[in-house]
This record gives C-alpha cells, sequence and structure tokens, in this order.
C-alpha cells in the first residue's frame, strides 16, 4: 500500500487531477523503497458552480470508476459511472497516460468513490467474489 503520506505531499505541490497523478507516478517510480510497487488511484477536485452544487473533476490512474447518483422523479436513484476513458496504473510506467473527466453534481446528487480492494475481495477459498464481499 502506498502511504497516504506521499498522496497528500503531490495533492500539495499540484491540485490540478491530472497533474497530480502524473507527479504521484513520478515520485513512485523513483523511490527505490517502493521497488516495484504500484497503486490504482482516483484524484478529484471540486469547484463550488454558480448555480449551485459542484463542478467536480477526476482523473484515474487505473481505479474503477466513481458513481454518480442523481434522484429520479419517481423518487429512486440513477446511478451512472462517471468512468474517465485510459488511466494506467501509477508508478508501474513512465510513460503512463492518465484520464479524467468532468462532470456537475447539482444539490441532492452524490458521488460514489470506493476502494478497489472492495471489488476485489476474495472468500476464504480464495476465489474472487464480489457478490461474497
Amino acid at each position: 500500500m502506498i502511504e497516504g503520506r506521499a498522496r497528500r505531499v503531490v495533492a500539495v505541490v499540484d491540485a490540478d487531477p491530472m497533474a497530480a497523478l502524473k507527479a504521484l507516478n513520478t515520485a513512485l517510480l523513483l523511490d527505490a523503497a517502493v521497488g516495484t510497487r504500484f497503486c490504482t488511484a482516483v484524484f478529484g477536485l471540486l469547484d463550488p458552480a454558480g448555480e449551485g452544487g459542484f463542478t467536480v473533476t477526476l482523473a484515474t490512474g487505473g481505479h474503477p470508476p466513481a458513481y454518480h447518483l442523481s434522484p429520479t422523479q419517481g423518487g429512486g436513484v440513477r446511478v451512472e459511472a462517471a468512468r474517465a476513458k485510459g488511466g494506467m496504473l501509477v508508478g508501474a510506467f513512465a510513460e503512463a497516460a492518465f484520464a479524467s473527466r468532468t462532470l456537475h453534481l447539482a444539490p441532492g446528487h452524490g458521488l460514489l468513490l470506493y476502494t478497489d480492494g472492495l471489488t476485489e475481495a476474495r472468500t476464504p477459498t480464495a476465489t474472487c467474489s464480489p457478490t461474497q464481499a
């Protein structure tokens, strides 16, 4: 696991989500103590929107998508993957390309972020089963 401190330091260097992932990628590749370890990451930036809510910019490096949650007229919830096209693992390749997506979160909307450990959970028999996690 990559230490949270390293991720926070990269965010201080540059708050742009794509630039932050590029800086984290470079830092991991240059740190001999990390060795051949890599990670998946999603980095987001929330900006207050003039009409209410937030403009969200998400950059991804090999991480499963976030989900945009919005209420429907019938009282349910619409769930839409906020997937950026592309996005390679962080710390695995010097030439890694990352992807970003911008969306609007209106008042009453939500953004679901989760660890990829949730989707990779294994049962005691070592089979991968998200439904049993």
